[in-house]
């Protein structure tokens, strides 16, 4: 029996990404339109950007309960990042964060939140860095398109 865990999600918001799906849905069935051209294709964030009603951590411990390690600056789980913006007026549906390495600069996704995100092909390997997380998930079948920076001011989607 394989008891080592994957630890490739930070938070999961199922409950939030079926109230979206059917609001799409509704909007579907009454304009005979789709949102966007991401309408309803459920997308994977790394836990690097903000999203209403979910914890940012970053893999910072410090950064639990805070915006950005900051404490009372009314940001806490109500700001989205741009990015978030875009793939919602997309039509995206968004349900979970995944793992990443404290500075997202790393050779491998380990933080002092989870632990190490193992490979899901050989959990004795880690599954190398700052979109480990993603990279289990999508490895594991957890989502077929995931987003995540790569880079300095780089965005690259990831779509598979």
């Amino acid at each position: 029996m394989l008891t080592r865990k994957l630890h490739c999600l930070h938070e999961i918001f199922f409950d939030a990404a079926i109230q979206d799906a059917k609001a799409l849905d509704a909007y579907y069935a009454k304009h005979k339109k789709t949102l966007g051209p991401l309408h309803g294709l459920p997308i994977s964030l790394k836990d690097q950007f903000h999203v209403k009603d979910v914890e940012t951590s970053m893999g910072y411990v410090g950064w639990i309960g805070t915006f950005e390690g900051k404490k009372d600056t009314g940001k806490e789980k109500v700001f989205e990042s741009e990015m978030v913006k875009m793939l919602r007026n997309a039509g995206a549906v968004l349900y979970c964060k995944t793992s990443v390495p404290h500075t997202l600069m790393s050779g491998e996704t380990v933080n002092n939140i989870i632990g190490y995100t193992l490979n899901p092909k050989n959990r004795h390997l880690t599954a190398g860095g700052s979109s480990g997380g993603e990279g289990a998930l999508i490895g594991i079948r957890g989502c077929k398109s995931a987003v995540s920076l790569h880079g300095i001011n780089k965005s690259k989607p990831l779509l598979f």
